[in-house]
């Protein structure tokens, strides 16, 4: 916990308010182990958080197999269409005309053109995308989750996206900060959930972190579920990944380790593993992942100059960035392209998306001669 700390104090002082998570938001209560009731929409009142001018959307109750019963939904909705939702998500976002492609997000993707062929996963994807909140009651906790949904869904998996540490609301990583990430990766075609991590602060406890993601995405089966994390987030989500039932892949953001609790999650994986990582510095404990990832076959990229905040897949913004500086609109664009590219490519839905990640592949030359990655192992 020694390097979260380490800049707590300029946090508290630098940070500013974040949005609060139940503003303006509609919530809904995820129970899971019961079978929700389908079809009988309920319209929720809040604004619509997507931020792109997404289209306003309504909401709908589901819930099979391991789903709880789930109330969501933001704005006005004319229909109610799930718009691809898994089963046990809480599904029923409205089929809105008014949505437009999610990943927009005032990132320009600066740097090369792309060779004809190579789908350029800096950029938007061409779907409109609609977002939805609510609560998910786990055991021990419940916690805030936002799902992002494309038009039209390209698969029915999904990926879930975890924050990082904060000693106090506002001072620190958030789940909020992590929505224009989601996205850019649900305009590429699948759903993204950001959630906020059951515990945080000085009292932070990963392990019980680990458990709710994981009986999150457990209720999303049949889905698969690739468990990407940010800094915290990358130790609790490697810890969901191992334990849950569905886990498609894990991706680390700059993850930290804590206590060297990674080790044995990481071992117990059989699923792909892929990372990014930034310079070193007190924010990711001087990426004391690394060492855990040199002896494991895990898959890592660095992004050549990025700051810990980088990897929340946003252009840092207030004053936390001077604790670790969150790098350039350059240096965002390649972590979205590259975490994009992978799941694309777990889930099956472009053969050439490892071009990204292979040093020989068009997409890595593309960012390698931008300067802005470097192959590790």
């Amino acid at each position: 916990m020694k390097s979260w700390l380490s800049v707590a104090c300029l946090w508290v002082v630098a940070c500013g308010g974040s949005e609060d998570p139940g503003k303006d938001r509609v919530d809904a209560s995820v129970m899971p182990g019961t079978t929700g009731d389908a079809g009988s929409a309920s319209s929720g009142g809040g604004k619509n958080s997507t931020g792109n001018n997404d289209g306003n959307s309504g909401a709908g109750n589901s819930g099979t197999g391991n789903s709880g019963a789930a109330t969501a939904g933001t704005g006005n909705s004319g229909s109610d269409n799930s718009g691809g939702a898994t089963a046990g998500s809480s599904a029923g976002t409205g089929n809105s005309g008014g949505a437009t492609a999610g990943g927009s997000s005032g990132v320009d993707a600066d740097g090369g053109e792309p060779p004809a062929g190579l789908t350029d996963y800096r950029e938007p994807g061409p779907q409109g995308v609609t977002n939805e909140a609510g609560t998910f009651t786990a055991s021990g906790c419940s916690f805030a989750y936002e799902a992002f949904r494309p038009a039209a869904p390209a698969t029915n998996n999904v990926v879930l996206l975890a924050p990082g540490f904060a000693l106090l609301p506002g001072a620190g990583s958030s789940r909020e900060a992590m929505i224009p990430f989601a996205k850019h990766i649900a305009s590429w075609g699948i759903t993204t959930y950001t959630v906020a991590l059951c515990t945080n602060g000085a009292l932070i406890d990963h392990a019980a972190n680990a458990a709710a993601m994981a009986q999150l995405g457990d209720s999303l089966a049949p889905a698969k579920v690739l468990y990407a994390g940010f800094s915290a987030g990358g130790l609790g989500t490697v810890l969901a990944a191992a334990q849950a039932k569905g886990t498609a892949a894990f991706f680390g953001l700059d993850a930290v380790d804590r206590d060297a609790q990674a080790v044995a999650a990481i071992d117990a994986l059989q699923v792909p593993r892929y990372a990014v990582v930034g310079e070193p510095s007190s924010c990711n404990d001087n990426s004391n992942m690394l060492p855990v990832y040199a002896s494991k076959p895990i898959r890592v990229i660095k992004i050549v100059g990025a700051q810990h905040f980088v990897f929340e897949g946003s252009v840092c913004e207030g004053l936390k960035c001077l604790a670790c500086d969150g790098g350039t609109a350059e240096h965002v664009t390649a972590v979205r392209a590259l975490t994009t590219a992978f799941a694309r490519h777990v889930f099956e839905l472009d053969s050439a998306a490892l071009a990204w990640w292979d040093p020989a592949g068009e997409g890595f030359k593309l960012l390698s001669d931008d300067g802005l990655i470097s192959n590790i192992q």
